[in-house]
């Protein structure tokens, strides 16, 4: 059985770790692209408005508000939903903390609400849990925090979360979450997949394959582990 490392990994020279630091950082820059993709599906619910109770309708009436930048509004119907309980509310909300839309920027509030919604399923929230913990913004700084939770993303598919991986991870399992990464088509994970391959031997890139394949194949639940 393969067991992840919950530090940063060790696999190329300073040179190639700086190299993965910056395809990280990229990704993370892209975390609100990702918010973006969430919210491509909004217009088509708005349209279905009329099926929906009239108490579920401010939430979409604040996710339509947030997807045009009209943050001011989209704060209090997100602030009212989060507080019940709902975790695309707890979500969006914590995100409005992060990026400071609306709200004086509170890492901790933004962790707050992720950790939350991340409880709950949410895979957004889940990935931007395990990137704070990386970062140390909102909490202290821990790597075991960040693997766990990048992990829950991963297995439900998150590509930005199954890149991250790559980043933390020996080179097997490094090579078997980012070239799961490149086959959704994140745009960088095929570059740090060729580059931790550079490092490994071609028997162990036939492992990473097949751990890969039998990932897949088992909707993520058995990802080298």
């Amino acid at each position: 059985m393969l067991h992840h490392r919950c530090k940063p990994r060790s696999w190329g020279s300073a040179k190639d770790l700086d190299l993965a630091a910056d395809l990280h950082d990229h990704v993370r820059r892209s975390g609100s692209s990702a918010m973006r993709v969430l919210f491509l599906g909004v217009t088509l619910a708005l349209a279905l408005l009329a099926a929906v109770p009239a108490a579920a309708q401010d939430l979409f009436k604040g996710l339509e508000a947030h997807q045009r930048g009209d943050y001011a509004t989209a704060l209090p119907e997100f602030k009212r939903w989060a507080e019940q309980g709902d975790a695309l509310a707890q979500f969006s909300l914590g995100e409005m903390y992060h990026k400071g839309w609306a709200v004086t920027q509170d890492y901790t509030q933004a962790v707050k609400w992720w950790h939350k919604a991340a409880e709950q399923g949410n895979v957004l929230a889940q990935y931007s849990l395990g990137d704070q913990y990386a970062k140390g913004e909102g909490v202290p700084q821990d790597y075991a925090e960040a693997v766990k939770w990048w992990h829950k993303a991963a297995e439900q598919g998150n590509a930005m979360a199954q890149f991250s991986l790559g980043v933390l991870q020996d080179s097997v399992i490094a090579h078997m979450w980012v070239n799961l990464a490149a086959l959704q088509g994140h745009k960088t994970a095929s570059k740090l997949r060729d580059l931790i391959a550079e490092q490994m031997t071609p028997a162990d890139i036939s492992l990473a394959r097949r751990l890969a394949a039998e990932c897949f194949q088992s909707k993520y639940k058995d990802c080298g582990r």
